[in-house]
């Protein structure tokens, strides 16, 4: 990790407020311990202080400057997802350390997870799913979810073409073979319910778009979103009626609607899926919301990935 260096129990002065942030960043990998000097008491080291308590350290100024921490109930793996690049105190960003040290810290270092959970609190449905540390842990709770079973290795970039994401598990048998077959994850694995009422795969995206405004974006979707580059776009907001002639007018409509004798989808349900998100994330800090796939089945849509853009102040 590309980290300021911090001497145990020692001394170290960052000489302005950005560089203090990665110095208290760096505490959080050692178990001893720290005391740092000359931290001014400004707004975004404070909230970066909290942050290090929240998540199992303790804070002590002994001073108006003096910080003493220790972070020795903290787990450091969950940092292995960050962009460590963006913590030298030269061009860090001081709000968006303190988002990713958080983030990562709430959702036990998975994106994926805490994408999910706010598109569970905008009512779009996701699969149901238990995170977990342990490879050991993996088989309790498929049993919890119930077969069939999704399984993810996380804190592995592309998963799919590592190997990491194992689809449709049958039973336990096939569960032991894929976590044997998988790459070893040292963040966890999120295990979820297997969608099985699937039609087709959809692309849904709500991004801001500067300066015309928030971009609504439906397509093809699934892992050849690309090779299909069938997308629509509308401005925001969107109403129903809106989202059903978007989906009319992508080339691959057709799969929605009963395409050779396979069941019409529940254009409805993912007509709805778009209004919502895009109601939610319009005017909030997301900069950018991206499902991928949507599983669109003969009744409902469920969101099985998804990516999120926070925004950030420099």
């Amino acid at each position: 990790m590309h980290l300021p260096a911090v001497h145990k129990g020692g001394g170290i002065e960052p000489q302005r407020g950005s560089e203090a942030l990665p110095v208290l960043a760096a505490t959080l990998l050692t178990d001893q311990p720290v005391t740092l000097r000359n931290v001014p008491r400004i707004k975004d080291v404070d909230v970066m202080c909290q942050v290090i308590e929240k998540h199992g350290g303790t804070v002590e100024w002994l001073g108006d400057d003096t910080v003493r921490i220790c972070a020795a109930g903290f787990d450091a793996t969950v940092l292995e997802l960050t962009d460590t690049s963006q913590w030298d105190p030269a061009t860090v960003r001081p709000r968006e350390l303190v988002f990713v040290i958080d983030q990562s810290c709430s959702m036990a270092g998975e994106p994926l997870a805490q994408a999910k959970e706010l598109m569970r609190k905008y009512g779009i449905a996701v699969p149901d799913g238990r995170l977990v540390r342990s490879a050991d842990d993996v088989p309790d709770a498929a049993a919890a979810i119930g077969y069939p079973v999704t399984l993810k290795a996380l804190g592995l970039a592309h998963k799919s073409e590592a190997g990491a994401v194992k689809v449709g598990l049958a039973d336990h048998d096939a569960l032991t073979a894929a976590l044997t077959a998988m790459p070893a994850s040292a963040v966890g694995y999120l295990v979820e319910a297997t969608v099985t009422d699937v039609v087709a795969e959809v692309l849904v995206a709500v991004r801001r778009d500067h300066p015309v405004g928030w971009l609504v974006t439906l397509g093809h979707g699934g892992v050849a979103t690309e090779v299909w580059n069938d997308v629509t776009h509308l401005l925001a907001p969107v109403t129903h009626a809106d989202v059903v002639g978007m989906i009319g007018r992508l080339r691959s409509a057709p799969l929605l609607h009963g395409f050779r004798g396979r069941p019409p989808a529940d254009v409805d349900a993912l007509a709805d899926l778009v209004v919502r998100l895009a109601d939610h994330v319009v005017g909030s800090g997301v900069v950018e919301a991206e499902l991928n796939p949507v599983l669109v089945g003969r009744h409902g849509a469920v969101a099985v990935d998804a990516l999120l853009t926070l925004e950030t102040q420099p």
